[in-house]
């Protein structure tokens, strides 16, 4: 996607509101931003960080807009980088003995 001036500020305005945790996510290079913003406005309750993210999703267009509108799904798609190491080798789990 390619942003707008108001859009960059509004990103850097997030940037600066948003935990430590999610800081390295937020920038205009992550391909997953507006993906991951959207993660972040369902989570929050920070007024001012979900009505800086609809703006950034207004400027974006009304498909991610709608993002916004719709709860997020009991099963949320997996992004490569959010995978954990035992999903990928199943077999290293610990299993529970009854």
């Amino acid at each position: 996607m390619q942003y707008n001036h108001s859009m960059t500020d509004i990103v850097f305005a997030i940037r600066a509101r948003v935990s430590s945790s999610y800081k390295s996510s937020i920038k205009t290079s992550n391909p997953e931003l507006l993906g991951d913003l959207a993660e972040i406005y369902h989570e929050s309750l920070d007024m001012t960080l979900r009505s800086q993210i609809e703006q950034l999703m207004t400027l974006a267009g009304a498909t991610w807009l709608a993002l916004l509108q719709t709860p997020p799904r009991a099963n949320p798609v997996v992004k490569l980088h959010k995978i954990s190491p035992l999903s990928i080798h199943p077999t290293s789990s610990v299993e529970a003995v009854a």
